[in-house]
């Protein structure tokens, strides 16, 4: 698992305007503990902006339950208490976004006021939310940030939120906030792309950064690059929303890197040892819910 430093980050370079879907592969590109089962093959075809569906197992559909899968039914076909990939029993909580029948999350959970409602369904105003402390120790699973976008199906009228807060004073406080429309896009790409690596860069939607204590910025059209996997920092890393923030002249995103051992955050430079920074990332159905202005 590596360390994140500063000379393995992408380097500086000017805002461009982008469209929604431009990619640009990385040199993984061909690569393959939560309460979270995700289905979506993380290493598919990006080109239509959405997670690939899951593939059946070749004896899915013959009435056995066997090799990897849940239930088998005797065919492909989706809702009907068994999917077509015979992959889920399509019962909320399973993990499993079923949307044949009519489920628009699944966070594997039957609690309320967590974002997915007992009934599989987003709870509308509700926010879901990805936290942890970045010590000097390994603090959170390599999969961690997968697994909770996993359990979402966010819409395109959706916001997200990321946030990396570090002590003020010094260049521990570099660290910003950024928020964005589209909660949609940004979640099938870390999904698409994270074990793996891609280049890509966000549309022309909204987005609002916020550096260090400030004020937030008026809301930009421009987009931005997302550095995914071994593109930033290696498997499960997100570089995101490359340079929406600039301190002191330079570029800074937050970067993501549940995979190392003891720097799992980064803003421009890798957490000073002895400093705790904190991750903070929601998604929601307004700006308030996200982004809390």
């Amino acid at each position: 698992m590596a360390l994140v430093c500063s000379a393995c980050l992408p380097e500086y370079v000017p805002e461009t305007s982008a469209t929604e879907g431009t990619s640009s592969g990385g040199a993984a590109d061909d690569a393959s503990e939560s309460s979270s089962k995700v289905t979506i093959d993380p290493n598919g075809d990006s080109s239509t902006g959405a997670p690939p569906a899951p593939t059946a197992t070749p004896d899915c559909g013959d009435g056995d339950v066997a090799g990897g899968e849940v239930c088998d039914d005797g065919n492909r076909v989706d809702g009907d208490g068994c999917s077509a990939t015979c992959d889920s029993d399509e019962t909320c909580a399973n993990g499993v976004v079923d949307r044949a029948v009519g489920e628009t999350c699944d966070d594997g959970n039957l609690n309320a006021d967590d974002g997915c409602s007992p009934a599989c369904q987003i709870e509308v105003g509700r926010v879901a939310e990805f936290s942890f402390q970045d010590t000097d120790a390994d603090d959170v699973a390599p999969e961690a940030l997968f697994e909770f976008f996993g359990g979402l199906a966010p819409t395109m009228d959706q916001f997200i939120f990321v946030e990396v807060v570090g002590p003020s004073g010094g260049v521990s406080s570099r660290p910003g906030a950024w928020c964005a429309e589209r909660a949609d896009w940004y979640v099938e790409q870390y999904l698409i792309h994270a074990a793996g690596g891609m280049l890509v860069q966000s549309g022309d939607w909204a987005r609002w950064s916020r550096d260090d204590g400030q004020p937030w910025s008026d809301p930009s059209p421009v987009g931005k690059d997302n550095h995914i996997g071994s593109t930033c920092a290696g498997p499960w890393s997100w570089c995101s929303e490359w340079n929406v923030n600039i301190h002191q002249g330079m570029g800074i995103a937050n970067l993501i890197n549940p995979a190392s051992l003891d720097a799992e955050l980064s803003a421009g430079v890798a957490k000073p040892p002895g400093v705790t920074w904190t991750l903070t990332v929601r998604v929601s159905d307004t700006r308030l819910g996200a982004c809390e202005f």
